[in-house]
């Protein structure tokens, strides 16, 4: 990586840092008919973030990301498998509630993700494929202190000391990285990682279980498929 590119790393963390722990810290809790504001807008850190190093560094998207990406027909299956599954399998709680959920992660999750699949892909374009995984995973776990005391027991479910913790986390978020980057790469779509970010939050055990090995055959299987390409948005 070079020297800009790493100093646009550090600016593009500092303001999604800052923007993040100022929604999480200040504003206060907005709910309108079940969906928490809120929680949308503290994970719109990372894209307002994206937004504005897109515009001030002239980054360019070299990976040509879009929103349904190049086979739409593909984005919206999963999309629709991931909403259709938690509200049909959840039962201990209302339909209503399940759907507010679904719309309230799924809308934080894309926030997320246009950040660290969006413009830190594009931004580390032309690095070792091996290292941007890590790379970003590290900034991703590190930004989670904005708005987590404790990220590391939020991430793994454990209380595990900081020394043990921090690089476990790092490594988890790596390997996330690795995972869902590739999907963005080959899809061309944020909604594909949006889904695998936000199924985790919203799901039960079964659908996440079902939309996650989805997920890994089209991984496995993106360039063998013979559904038609769409155009780029």
């Amino acid at each position: 990586m070079t020297k800009i590119k790493l100093l646009q790393s550090l600016a593009f963390f500092a303001i999604a840092y800052g923007l993040t722990f100022i929604f999480n810290r200040f504003l206060p809790q907005i709910n309108l008919s079940g969906i928490d504001i809120k929680l949308i807008i503290v994970g719109f850190g990372p894209l307002l973030s994206g937004l504005i190093c897109y515009q001030i560094f002239k980054t360019q998207n070299n990976y040509q990301i879009s929103f349904i990406g190049v086979r739409p027909v593909i984005t919206y299956a999963i999309i629709g498998i991931a909403i259709l599954l938690p509200i049909l399998l959840i039962t201990k709680v209302s339909k209503e509630i399940i759907i507010f959920s679904i719309i309230t992660q799924f809308i934080y999750s894309f926030g997320e993700e246009f950040g660290w699949r969006h413009y830190l892909l594009n931004l580390t374009n032309g690095m070792n494929k091996w290292v941007v995984p890590f790379f970003i995973g590290t900034i991703w776990f590190f930004w989670h202190y904005s708005l987590l005391d404790n990220p590391i027991k939020v991430i793994t479910g454990q209380d595990i000391p900081i020394f043990v913790g921090i690089p476990i986390t790092i490594l988890i978020l790596s390997l996330l990285s690795f995972l869902w980057c590739d999907l963005t790469i080959k899809t061309k779509s944020i909604l594909i990682p949006t889904v695998a970010h936000s199924i985790t939050k919203y799901g039960d055990k079964t659908s996440i279980l079902v939309v996650i090995l989805l997920l890994l055959l089209l991984q496995i299987f993106w360039n063998k498929l013979k559904i038609g390409q769409g155009r780029i948005n």
